[in-house]
């Protein structure tokens, strides 16, 4: 069942998307709970930035932002019928209080899912890496 508030569950969406579902990486139970901490807390300080919109379901939707927006896998999650226990746990992460993961960053990309596989993408240069401990740099690298 979707929540109510349709607003949170759209930001979870995103969250679960970018961040692997239990067992489908290699990914340890605690590394998927470190990655969507850091995840949120990146989606909260664009959303205090104000090179970004000041509404958090705003700068999830941001084009060409976060990549499995407008995806069958997404489109099936907002409607609750893609891993949707994962879905929940990133619903209530986001929910609930920050986490002390990736504080600062405003960016962050995917090594293992760029073409090719761990190259970094332009963007990168010129900007500082904040380290995520406990958190492979192979599937998670943040910046501010």
């Amino acid at each position: 069942m979707i929540p109510q508030d349709g607003k949170d569950w759209a930001v979870a969406v995103v969250i679960a998307t970018e961040v692997p579902p239990p067992g489908s990486s290699a990914l340890t139970p605690d590394e998927i709970q470190l990655a969507i901490g850091a995840v949120c807390n990146v989606i909260r300080a664009r959303a205090q930035d104000p090179r970004f919109p000041n509404d958090p379901v705003l700068v999830v939707l941001e084009p060409k932002q976060f990549s499995g927006v407008g995806q069958d896998y997404w489109q099936r999650a907002m409607a609750g019928h893609w891993f949707p226990d994962h879905v929940w746990a990133c619903l209530t992460q986001w929910r609930g209080a920050p986490a002390p993961a990736a504080e600062g960053a405003l960016w962050y990309y995917s090594p293992i899912s760029m073409n090719p596989p761990y190259s970094a993408p332009g963007w990168v240069a010129g900007k500082t890496e904040v380290v995520v401990e406990g958190l492979p740099q192979g599937f998670f690298r943040f910046y501010r």
